[in-house]
């Protein structure tokens, strides 16, 4: 049985090594394949991990009500542009102008580093909510900007609604300066008696 099998094969040579050279073929271009696959998959992982992220997002300072815009990437995003689907004042005062009038969203930011933060006072959580159409309790952000010749479009929701009828944290610095000043009224008031008694 083995010397047919060894007789068949020398018999067919030229098939059996078509045969193993398909094989082979077939087996590389699917080694192939997959390593383009992976590559991509790091390519992308790369991209991922060091590209450019801005976040928009709002911050409470007690009461106040803060827009923070900040790249969290690693890398420089350019030609950052910013675009708000309602109007915002700022404050709650028309004379302060709105959101879309500021520089930042005007002209945009050319080059915005990582780590790099903008804070916009929007008002106080009591204004927005009692201040009807100049200060909705929500909008969209629209970011556009580029990085390493792809660009990048990205839209963030900031909604109040969440906010309402919850409490605030306070700031410790803030808390602090109350307090300092309640120990000033103490002192003054301690004063004052001391010089009347005089």
């Amino acid at each position: 049985m083995i010397q047919n099998f060894l007789s068949f094969l020398n018999n067919n040579s030229n098939l059996v090594i078509a045969i193993a050279t398909v094989i082979y073929v077939v087996l590389t271009l699917i080694i192939i394949r997959s390593n383009n696959r992976v590559f991509k998959l790091m390519c992308k992982k790369y991209e991922e991990e060091w590209r450019p992220y801005i976040q928009i997002k709002t911050i409470s300072r007690s009461s106040l009500a803060i827009l923070s815009i900040t790249n969290c990437g690693k890398t420089i995003a350019h030609n950052v542009k910013f675009k708000i689907d309602k109007d915002f004042h700022l404050l709650g005062n028309s004379s302060k102008g709105k959101i879309k009038d500021l520089n930042i969203f005007k002209n945009g930011i050319k080059q915005f580093i990582p780590g790099q933060e903008y804070l916009i006072n929007l008002g106080t959580y009591l204004q927005i909510f009692s201040e009807g159409d100049t200060l909705p309790t929500s909008f969209t952000i629209k970011c556009t900007y580029s990085y390493d010749n792809k660009s990048y479009d990205e839209e963030t929701l900031i909604d109040f609604e969440p906010e309402l009828y919850t409490s605030w944290k306070i700031d410790p610095i803030a808390e602090k300066i109350g307090n300092l000043n309640k120990t000033i009224d103490k002192v003054e008031n301690h004063l004052k008696k001391i010089i009347m008694e005089k």
